[in-house]
């Protein structure tokens, strides 16, 4: 600090309106010397004041980058929420090495994580799991296991989403060893339960049974009734898997009474489906069209379009299987009208979406195509009901959508049916064509037996 104030003291005399000659006749070596000491130690000390400086101006910017991210997270604004999150994130990043550690990698820990959630909303997965992986160093230096465990959950999930099971175990192990360490009993019956799922996606039904039953032993000690109707659940449709239908509908049972008695609505709703679904696969139609009735209801109360939807074609299929062709068309009817609705609705979405994605283009195509179905499914209701002229315009309808669709397997046949519909007419030239264009599409797919049964229509009005 001497060699500091001497440097000042020159500093002074010279801006004092004295000649530097002046100042050199006086002391003529002294002033060089100290120059020439007292000049790099000036720029060092401002080099330990200035960096960190800087890296405080870093951070208060990545402060201010954060502040706007809530304020979009707030409002729903996804989009603009990433995009200040990953600005607070690399300028938190660029301004860790200039501060001391501590709250400052806290900061940094917790919002590479919340920017990995942010990617995952916007199906980005590759970017979630560096951005998790990122926030995994980071704990680790912090020396926090229990956000440690939670990462690792994380990376397991999103691993296997992306198919890469290995890592998915690795990782949902690793969480499962931290929380055990911990005690921390709800979150090792989750790790247990994911373990299990990975487990029955790789066919392994035996040990995805050993896993949930473990969980289903850690919530009985918990008490938390919610989660053991949940995990009656997983084990219902792991034996119903397994064809043990006895054991699925026991589980499915106790289940659906916890739902009933803790009035968990929409969790009934699910379930009464699986059970539903379970009958028939057992050959108790009654039973579980009663319960498909109910699973309606369920659907109209929580305003379920979607899968009021499918109920209504799951209803008509099962009426129309056992000969009530009547209430099978009714249902068939409502299910296309909700479809067609909702068809529209994410049409309206998409056009006045700034966001227009491939995501959105891929639900459009997905509502057409179950459109098609049902109007197709009309159609063969009245074509076996000889009804031709209600046949004829289902079939066209199903027709101009698989050919936006480009599903040509499904416009050979309905071409294939329309030739059936003119030649019960009568009108043979009308069905000569549309069997010839079933036949040219059939070729081109090479799909030999339909178009042998093809050509034998053709010669048969020949």
């Amino acid at each position: 600090m001497v060699e500091l104030g001497l440097f000042y003291h020159y500093f002074i005399i010279i801006m004092a309106d004295q000649s530097l000659d002046e100042v050199l006749a006086r002391d003529p070596n002294r002033l060089y010397w100290r120059l020439l000491w007292t000049v790099p130690l000036i720029l060092a000390l401002g080099g330990l004041v200035g960096w960190p400086l800087w890296g405080m101006f870093q951070y208060y910017q990545a402060t201010q980058y954060e502040e706007q991210a809530q304020i979009a997270l707030n409002g729903e604004d996804w989009q603009a929420a990433l995009h200040w999150l990953e600005k607070s994130v690399t300028q938190l990043e660029s301004s860790i090495d200039k501060l001391p550690s501590g709250s400052y990698q806290a900061d940094l820990a917790e919002q590479t994580a919340q920017l990995a959630e942010l990617y995952v909303h916007h199906h980005q997965l590759p970017q979630a799991i560096s951005m998790y992986l990122r926030s995994v160093e980071l704990y680790k230096h912090l020396f926090e296991p229990l956000q440690l465990a939670r990462q690792y959950s994380n990376l397991g999930g999103l691993y296997a989403i992306s198919k890469e099971l290995e890592q998915a175990q690795s990782y949902f192990t690793q969480s499962l060893q931290l929380y055990q360490e911990f005690g921390d009993s709800a979150s090792v019956a989750a790790q247990l339960n994911h373990l299990g799922m990975l487990s029955y996606s790789r066919g392994d039904g035996s040990t995805a049974l050993a896993y949930y039953q473990q969980a289903l032993g850690m919530y009985e000690q918990l008490g938390e009734p919610i989660a053991i109707a949940d995990q009656y659940q997983k084990l219902g449709a792991l034996y119903a898997e397994a064809k043990e239908f006895s054991n699925a509908e026991s589980f499915f049972l106790q289940s659906l009474g916890l739902y009933q008695t803790h009035q968990q609505v929409p969790k009934q709703f699910e379930q009464v489906q699986q059970l539903a679904k379970l009958y028939l696969e057992m050959g108790e139609n009654a039973k579980a069209y009663a319960l498909f009735e109910q699973a309606v209801r369920f659907a109209q109360d929580l305003k379920d379009q979607v899968k009021l939807a499918v109920l209504y074609d799951t209803l008509g299929s099962l009426l129309w299987q056992h000969g009530q062709l009547s209430e099978a068309e009714q249902k068939l009817l409502a299910s296309l009208e909700v479809h067609e609705t909702l068809l529209h609705q994410k049409q309206r979405e998409n056009q006045y979406n700034r966001l227009k994605n491939e995501l959105g283009t891929e639900e459009i195509r997905a509502r057409q195509r179950q459109v098609a179905q049902l109007q197709e499914k009309l159609g063969k209701l009245y074509y076996q009901q000889q009804a031709w002229a209600q046949a004829e315009p289902f079939f066209k309808q199903a027709l101009a959508i698989y050919q936006e669709l480009g599903s040509q397997e499904e416009v050979a046949n309905l071409y294939g049916n329309l030739g059936g519909i003119y030649r019960a007419q009568g009108k043979l030239q009308e069905a000569q064509q549309a069997w010839l264009t079933s036949l040219e599409l059939f070729q081109g797919l090479k799909k030999e037996e339909a178009e042998q049964k093809v050509r034998k229509l053709l010669q048969d009005i020949q």
